[in-house]
């Protein structure tokens, strides 16, 4: 699975990627549009979680510093959307799986085939 941040890279006067704001947010808004179907708790559990690393993530780059710390912390921070698009793959799993007594006889004979 590609993550989407990865798609919406700019370089740096360095050729270097950097990652913008649209690009940081993007999957946030991709991810609204497919959450139709997921309860409501993990909604917000995603959500509280992405905007935090957001907030983070500009705070660390309105400093403008050069540090090792700096650099660990924005790339933990990638680390960390590219988590929640999984775990937001998974939800999605979950929640077009058929729910009641029949889908699960309906699994449990299919496995027994």
């Amino acid at each position: 699975m590609k993550p989407l941040w990865r798609d919406r890279y700019v370089q740096d006067n360095y050729g270097q990627p950097i990652c913008t704001q649209h690009a940081l947010l993007a999957p946030l808004r991709d991810a609204l549009s497919s959450l139709r179907r997921v309860e409501h708790w993990a909604i917000k559990a995603l959500f509280t979680t992405a905007l935090s690393i957001v907030a983070a993530f500009f705070t660390a780059r309105a400093t403008k510093q050069e540090d090792p710390t700096q650099v660990r912390d924005i790339k933990e921070l990638h680390a960390r959307v590219s988590l929640l698009e999984s775990r937001l793959k998974l939800l999605e799993v979950e929640a077009s799986k058929p729910v009641g007594i029949n889908a699960n006889h309906d699994r449990v004979a299919g496995a027994q085939n």
